[in-house]
């Protein structure tokens, strides 16, 4: 069955934000920036009631929001459920389902639907992408009976919390070994702990060292340019312990569909057969504000 058929198709807005009225209210109100998990629980910026009057539109808990114009087109096709009512701006369609259709069956059934969507996304100029309305609604899913769309939607979610805590203790764990780091080699914690008489075993409590790791800690300081660093240290640049290499110019007519995944500034872009930096760490030439 056509999307058109299958649920109501609204447009966002944004309201001015030379007003301050409109803005710091308690309504989220959702970009692309917030479009980066399948349940949206709450957004970076909110608008207030007479924002939303003045501007933009809601879309009601259950909605599939979908992101219809922008640079990430080129590359994914956005979209999440609205765990809560929000409002939406204008490069954003909200797909309310009709009666009898599940929201979160619908969601699920256009996330099946990417590749499709992908395929008619066009060019918009400056290098944005755009994905047609006519097209969106002429998209056909398969459509059960609600019972049945249900009994899928649930089995589907359960998928997604799993996947949903395994990020969220990968994100812990992230966390944690920063901490770690921070406390081993730009604090110099150990090294403070040794200096000052601590016994190994109290380090090795209180730091989450093991006497094999707390062996190779210095326990004195010595000067340098940047100030105190553990004695025996140097003070070096990055060039001396890497090479620094730009990526790889891969047009889509030089891929071969691989199991190595390509990588752009915004996110995944397909696969190559061919490893090009094995054992690299990678970083873009033009990070988020605040993000590395």
């Amino acid at each position: 069955m056509e999307l058109e058929h299958v649920a109501d198709f609204s447009s966002g807005g944004t309201p001015s934000k030379s007003n301050n009225e409109y803005w710091n209210g308690n309504i989220p109100w959702v970009s692309a920036k917030d479009m980066k998990s399948p349940r949206l629980l709450d957004t970076e910026d909110h608008i207030s009631d007479v924002g939303l009057a003045n501007g933009s539109r809601l879309a009601p808990a259950g909605a599939t929001l979908i992101l219809v114009r922008g640079m990430t087109l080129l590359n994914d096709v956005p979209m999440c459920i609205a765990s809560r009512d929000m409002a939406f701006n204008q490069d954003i369609k909200a797909l309310t389902p009709k009666h009898g259709v599940s929201g979160t069956y619908l969601n699920y059934a256009l996330r099946a639907a990417k590749p499709q969507l992908l395929a008619s996304v066009d060019l918009a100029g400056h290098g944005t992408g755009k994905l047609p309305t006519d097209i969106l609604k002429s998209i056909r899913i398969w459509l059960p009976n609600v019972e049945e769309q249900q009994r899928v939607a649930r089995i589907l979610e359960a998928l997604d919390d799993k996947i949903e805590l395994n990020r969220r203790m990968n994100k812990t764990l992230e966390a944690m070994a920063r901490a770690i780091f921070q406390s081993w080699f730009v604090d110099f914690d150990p090294v403070r702990a040794k200096a000052s008489g601590e016994s190994p075993d109290s380090i090795c409590q209180r730091l989450g060292l093991t006497p094999e790791l707390l062996a190779l800690f210095p326990g004195s300081f010595e000067d340098s340019e940047l100030g105190e660093i553990p004695a025996a240290w140097r003070v070096g640049s990055l060039d001396e312990v890497l090479v620094l290499q730009r990526g790889f110019d891969l047009p889509a007519p030089d891929r071969t569909p691989g199991k190595f995944p390509i990588l752009a500034a915004s996110g995944p872009s397909g696969t190559h057969h061919e490893c090009m930096a094995p054992g690299a760490a990678l970083a873009g030439r033009q990070p988020c504000a605040g993000s590395a």
